[in-house]
């Protein structure tokens, strides 16, 4: 009675649907989606809480997200980098330890951290990720070190999702995690395209519930949430 793709937009068009049953219109704008990576995922397994030595004692810090990066130069001199094809010695990172909310997640006194590295382009112009992983991985080591000394003595497992994982191992079309990226053309009413915004599609029974659909978005689940009562209220209706 009615099907739910919760995978990227564009696939749904371009793999899992017959052409034919779509207005081309609406085709062609799907398969100009952008979904360009440019970022990486690290997740380390700590054998003790990671201390910010500015936070020293308080532990709320830790409770959220925090953002690493100097100023608005070390910003641009990292996006530089993935504009032309090559990883950022210096990346900005996002990084939680989730543990510190939820200590289901690690035995008792250790912690998972979860970063994202950004600017790293899902092509590398002068390289495979095969060969730079870890050469990333040692990259954001070095980021973190003045903020979180000793974190490296404190690392039991390290796991590097590069961009190439993402797209190959995870799903995301161009490694992208939002499944198109959330540009000022492609977001909001926009996504995953103008006039197709709250999980419709111009096949009868056929909903989006994915990333890159909207409302919702990003990594939050609500894009699924969303979609899930939209799809009962059009089951109620037919």
């Amino acid at each position: 009675r009615a099907v739910v793709a919760a995978v990227d937009p564009r696939r749904v068009f371009s793999d899992l649907v017959d052409p034919g049953e779509v207005p081309p219109t609406y085709l062609e704008r799907m398969r100009h989606v952008r979904g360009r990576g440019v970022m990486a995922k690290v997740n380390l397994a700590l054998s003790a809480p990671p201390v910010l030595p500015a936070h020293e004692g308080d532990p709320a810090p830790l409770r959220g997200r925090l953002l690493m990066a100097r100023d608005l130069d070390h910003l641009e001199r990292a996006f530089d980098a993935a504009k032309y094809g090559e990883r950022s010695a210096e990346p900005w990172l996002e990084v939680s330890v989730p543990s510190v909310l939820d200590p289901s997640l690690a035995p008792a006194g250790q912690h998972v951290m979860s970063i994202y590295a950004h600017c790293a382009p899902r092509h590398l112009r002068n390289a495979a990720w095969t060969d730079a992983r870890e050469d990333l991985a040692e990259a954001i080591m070095r980021t973190l070190e003045p903020h979180i000394p000793g974190l490296a003595a404190l690392v039991v497992r390290r796991e590097v999702v590069t961009p190439e994982d993402l797209e190959l191992g995870w799903g995301c079309p161009g490694g992208h995690i939002f499944h198109g990226e959330p540009t000022l053309d492609q977001s909001w009413v926009a996504r995953p395209q103008l006039g197709w915004a709250k999980y419709g599609t111009p096949i009868d029974g056929l909903f989006l519930a994915s990333a890159g659909t909207h409302p919702g978005g990003g990594l939050t689940g609500m894009s699924g949430l969303l979609a899930a009562r939209t799809v009962a209220q059009y089951l109620v209706k037919r």
